[in-house]
């Protein structure tokens, strides 16, 4: 009798990045009629490396990201783990590491040294054609280096379950719910209990339709008495015609409608929703342009002046070539009406969001990536205005 031995491989890659940057953010607003600017800019230098691992019923992998500023240092770690005990069950699990420590000489004027963590635990089963139930599980912990009314130490745990059924290709629906804790050892007001549920569906209409609908019920219970319980529903909904040529057409609203147990002046009832319709034209193979006509209003039962409409349309462009290059820009353009006619807060204004993002490569596996946000804000009352810029080059060299 012989036995044949059949060998159990394993496939590994690692890859390396070195990379080479410059960050800007710049807070532009008005005091006393004196224009005013708060910048913070940073030159750093990262070293970046990924190991990945599979076999027969095991993969996973494990990435860290070290990075050297002249504002801060940080070190970020990533590892995941995949499992196939059964046919017909998955574990999934991924854990999440960041520390974050302020150089001395930083401009930062809140800077505070901390350490976070996460962990995330899925199992999921198969039950049938189709369909599957998945139990998850969630770990979160957040740990300063000094103590005070806005940085706190805490840690948060949740679980619950999902059932999916059906096909992304066809009609799926998924329904979840989970339960979870969050404990503040020194600041005991932040301690709160959370329900939440969710449900999703998407439905193919025909060969070139498609419609999405997303809802979340989120209930946080806070023990002390600085926060206030409250309910919060987030809701979206999307239909998409997309034709043989490649155009599409599409009809979104999303709704955000809050609500405390005990408002305040601070945390008070709200209710904003936003709808918009786009379209998205291909120009070339690679190429196509976006549009994007939005309207929002802002609904406040208790207090007249937060309540507003805002018009805007989001123009955009989208570049993807060969080799890794892709480019997305967008320009928004819009006005905030606030419709209280005496508001002693807040004033009407025009805005003008731009943003751009992309990669670049270039010869011996080296690597552009940029991203920019503008957003100004140019209000009736001079004193008003306000202006957000966040700049981000690299140059990556992968290896």
């Amino acid at each position: 009798m012989s036995i044949i031995a059949c060998p159990i491989t394993t496939r590994g890659e690692v890859k390396n990045r070195l990379t080479f940057g410059f960050d800007s953010f710049i807070d532009r607003f008005t005091i006393l009629d004196v224009d005013t600017a708060e910048s913070v800019q940073e030159y750093y230098a990262g070293l970046g490396n990924d190991l990945f691992f599979k076999r027969k019923r095991v993969s996973g992998g494990l990435r860290n990201f070290f990075r050297v500023g002249t504002q801060t240092i940080d070190e970020h770690i990533d590892g995941e783990l995949s499992l196939l005990p059964l046919p017909s069950t998955r574990i999934d699990f991924r854990s999440f590491f960041h520390y974050k420590h302020f150089q001395e000489s930083s401009d930062y004027t809140f800077g505070n040294d901390y350490i976070q963590s996460n962990t995330l635990l899925k199992i999921r089963r198969k039950l049938g054609e189709g369909s599957k139930l998945t139990l998850r599980s969630r770990f979160e912990g957040v740990d300063y280096e000094r103590q005070n009314e806005f940085d706190y130490n805490y840690y948060y745990y949740d679980g619950g379950l999902e059932f999916e059924t059906g096909s992304l290709l066809r009609r799926m629906i998924r329904v979840g719910g989970f339960v979870g804790h969050r404990a503040a050892p020194d600041t005991t007001e932040m301690n709160y209990e959370r329900t939440a549920g969710e449900i999703e569906a998407q439905f193919m209409l025909g060969d070139n339709g498609l419609f999405h609908i997303y809802s979340m019920c989120d209930h946080r219970d806070y023990r002390g008495t600085v926060r206030s319980s409250y309910w919060l529903v987030l809701s979206q909904a999307e239909l998409m015609i997309t034709s043989l040529s490649g155009r599409s057409l599409s009809v979104k609203f999303e709704s955000e409608y809050t609500a405390y147990d005990d408002p305040t002046l601070i945390f008070f009832d709200n209710h904003f929703i936003r709808g918009g319709t786009g379209v998205k034209i291909p120009l070339r193979e690679r190429l196509s342009i976006t549009a994007e006509p939005r309207i929002a209003r802002m609904f406040c039962r208790d207090y007249a002046e937060e309540r507003y409409l805002e018009y805007t349309v989001i123009l955009g462009i989208e570049l993807f070539g060969r080799n890794d290059f892709w480019l997305i820009a967008s320009y928004e353009p819009g006005y905030r009406d606030y419709i209280s006619e005496t508001n002693d807060i807040y004033s009407d204004f025009y805005l003008n969001r731009l943003s751009l993002m992309g990669s670049i490569p270039l010869r011996m596996g080296f690597y552009v990536n940029i991203f920019a946000i503008h957003d100004p804000e140019h209000h009736m009352r001079r004193e008003d205005d306000f202006s957000v810029t966040l700049f981000t080059l690299g140059l990556t060299k992968r290896f």
